[in-house]
């Protein structure tokens, strides 16, 4: 995700996005339009491409992820701020 020169592959696409709310760039691989079925992997070098959802989920390994337990992870404020305070002691 990172080029030769240190700087983050995705950020040309972020801030096309931040700019035009389109992250379509000159200078980079085309983003697919979201109806397509494609997703767009970034790669390393001038890897980035639109691919279909079954090499993406290889590629990122999904399976893998999908079958983790999340549900000790919570996003509730009140519950954040007690793990915080919990974790002074």
């Amino acid at each position: 995700m990172w080029t030769d020169s240190g700087v983050f592959h995705g950020m040309g696409y972020r801030g096309a996005f931040t700019k035009d709310v389109n992250p379509a760039t000159r200078k980079q691989a085309a983003w697919p339009p979201y109806r397509s079925a494609k997703l767009m992997s970034l790669l390393p070098g001038d890897g980035n491409k639109a691919v279909g959802s079954e090499v993406y989920s290889a590629r990122h390994q999904c399976s893998y992820w999908n079958g983790i337990s999340y549900d000790r992870l919570t996003t509730e404020p009140a519950d954040l701020a007690r793990s915080t305070r919990d974790r002074g002691k």
